[in-house]
């Protein structure tokens, strides 16, 4: 009895005790910290205890580890851009391990290979038509083939999130490996839904595996045994691998075909370097680093451009003067025959505030994915002690009362100024910032235009009667809408 009295009271002085120089921020509970107390919404519990008693920078106990929160727009770039040699790294737990093994780029350990593979892929990218006319004809097209299958839907209530997922996938699937898919392949349907599983919120994996990583390794090793953990968990892998397959089988495809003077994609760029680059990218770009590269901007690239396009539809149909402006502009500017362009956003500054808006109100990443200190920073007056989970609050940025009064409004002219002109916002960081912010970001918001102004120039888009979507949206992995049915109808 004595032995375990004195393990409970090492645990809970352990639990208890705060490194010197840590920002402020709630303890909460011996072995669980604050988790029970954050709810659906954590991003919301955090901006409020950052606001009403912690100010922008807070640390909260998660589970038996702290958590350093950064909760305005000047505290997340002061950390991931001036700071970003320290506060740029990944966690090493054992949900990352599980999913990447440190390959790839999203959750890839921040170091000297890292910004090897960052710096090809944006390169790559871009040579590849990633902002340039290039590949905005190719997102014109698909916009065009998507209306094409659209009209054959006419007056059918139809699922929002699958087609645009296909829609948004095959833009991605053009740059990385020069492929695409009809509306209606079924069986890259399943492909799709596999991936959209791995961020299912019917299946709350961040809710079931987080306190594995938040708990002594005792608890770690019992949780794993216990079904509700060891089910969702085995999901999860299993899903992981399922997409891993999928792009190790697309590589094999174009190593087959592979010719060093003809380079059609990414995929072949990234073979090319594998085979005749510089010694310094042979030695990272390895077959199963290709592999991981692959599903990261491919689902990167997929899942998170075609939930905003959702919420844009989604936004409007709740505030149908706004749509009624939006059509306008799209009549004066495009009219009802003329392809869309970039070109275009000079002179439709309403529609891109709706747009950037949106991005404000609706985040699909409220805390993006965790950085993690590789070294002991000052950070703000403050000590962040090596090893310690940053995360950036990217919902409070969005919705930080100083830089947004009223920020519940969905009110589109805070982002048009006085002469009537739209202006982007360093308070909008949907992205990200710093090295680990997304190189897809240009590809991004080009198709969000695009594909948005050629439906709204195609179609009256509507929703059941009495079926309006939800505006409240599931909170998961991701933020996206409740599942709801659309009606196109064509103007």
């Amino acid at each position: 009895p004595f032995t375990v009295l004195a393990i409970c009271v090492a645990m809970l002085v352990r639990w208890w005790r705060r490194p010197h120089g840590l920002p402020p921020g709630p303890r909460g509970i011996p072995l669980l910290g604050v988790i029970p107390f954050m709810g659906e919404f954590p991003e919301r519990v955090i901006k409020k205890w950052s606001l009403e008693k912690y100010g922008p920078i807070m640390c909260a106990r998660m589970g038996m580890e702290d958590g350093v929160f950064l909760n305005t727009a000047e505290a997340i770039k002061m950390a991931f851009c001036d700071k970003s040699e320290h506060l740029s790294g990944r966690p090493r737990t054992t949900i990352f391990k599980q999913v990447t093994k440190d390959k790839g780029l999203a959750l890839k350990q921040y170091g000297k290979d890292y910004n090897i593979i960052r710096k090809f892929v944006v390169r790559t990218l871009s040579q590849w038509g990633v902002g340039k006319t290039m590949i905005e004809d190719q997102i014109v097209e698909e916009a065009g083939l998507l209306a094409d299958f659209l009209k054959n839907k006419t007056n059918q209530p139809i699922e929002l999130k699958l087609y645009f997922y296909v829609m948004t996938s095959n833009i991605i699937g053009r740059v990385v490996c020069g492929r695409r898919h009809d509306f209606e392949d079924e069986e890259y349907h399943e492909i799709l839904n596999n991936i959209q599983k791995m961020f299912s919120p019917q299946l709350p994996l961040s809710f079931w595996l987080f306190p594995r990583d938040s708990t002594p390794l005792i608890f770690c090793w019992g949780l794993k045994h216990l079904p509700w953990f060891r089910g969702a968990n085995n999901r999860m892998i299993e899903r992981v691998k399922k997409t891993l397959e999928y792009c190790k089988g697309v590589i094999e495809e174009h190593k087959k075909t592979f010719d060093k003077n003809n380079l059609r994609d990414l995929i072949d760029a990234l073979l090319y370097e594998q085979q005749f680059g510089k010694k310094s990218k042979r030695k990272v770009l390895l077959e199963d680093e290709l592999v991981v590269i692959v599903r990261d901007l491919f689902t990167a690239g997929s899942e998170t451009s075609s939930l905003m396009i959702s919420w844009v539809l989604i936004m409007l149909l709740h505030h149908p003067e706004h749509a009624k402006k939006v059509i306008e502009e799209i009549d004066d500017v495009m009219g009802p025959n003329g392809a869309p362009s970039t070109k275009h956003r000079d002179r439709m500054p309403f529609t891109c505030a709706v747009i950037q808006e949106t991005f404000r109100c609706k985040i699909v990443a409220p805390i993006g994915i965790q950085h993690y200190a590789q070294a002991t920073v000052e950070l703000g007056g403050y000590i962040i002690p090596q090893g310690t989970m940053v995360y950036s609050n990217i919902w409070g940025v969005h919705n930080d009362p100083v830089a947004w009064p009223n920020p519940s409004k969905f009110d589109p002219y805070r982002h048009i100024s006085k002469d009537g002109k739209f202006f982007t916002s360093n308070n909008i960081i949907s992205f990200s910032t710093g090295p680990r912010s997304c190189p897809g970001e240009p590809l991004a918001k080009m198709e969000i235009f695009l594909f948005v102004t050629k439906i709204l120039q195609k179609f009256e888009v509507k929703a059941p009667p009495d079926k309006l979507p939800s505006l409240v949206g599931v909170n998961c992995l991701l933020f996206s809408p409740e599942s709801c049915e659309l009606i196109f109808i064509p103007m």
